[in-house]
């Protein structure tokens, strides 16, 4: 799969617009990020990965396939986190790591287009008993 059309800032920007999306992921973050492993799928920008640092979590790892890593490498970076890694990979190509939480925002249009059911289905791998991933279904 060609992932060049998801390293558009302007898509970004209209994601991280949407306001009730970005209420539902700020819940769960405030709910389990704090002290607790994270990955989150395709990070893009890595905004949602430094929350989730200013939340509380212990150790936040992003996944980010895209050049938009270099944009997440710089927020980072001058937000000072420290517990946050970036890896440049697709999760499906990266080595597990024991995360208590896994999630995405990837859900744009089409899950199956975007990847979203493999990336997932990836991620769980790195979930340790009695922690939690999102999104667990499509409907």
């Amino acid at each position: 799969m060609d992932l060049s059309g998801f390293a558009n800032p302007w898509e970004h920007i209209r994601l991280l617009s949407d306001g009730p999306r970005n209420e539902l992921l700020l819940q769960l973050l405030k709910k389990r990020a704090p002290g607790a492993r994270v990955l989150e799928v395709g990070c893009g920008t890595g905004l949602l990965s430094c929350i989730a640092a200013k939340m509380g979590a212990v150790e936040v790892i992003g996944v980010e396939p895209t050049p938009l890593i270099e944009v997440a490498r710089s927020l980072v970076e001058d937000n000072g986190l420290k517990q946050v890694t970036l890896l440049e990979s697709r999760v499906e190509d990266a080595e597990p790591r024991p995360v208590d939480l896994a999630f995405s925002e990837l859900l744009n249009a089409d899950p199956f287009y975007e990847g979203v059911v493999g990336a997932m289905a990836a991620a769980r791998k790195w979930v340790v008993d009695g922690g939690h991933w999102a999104p667990q279904r499509l409907k």
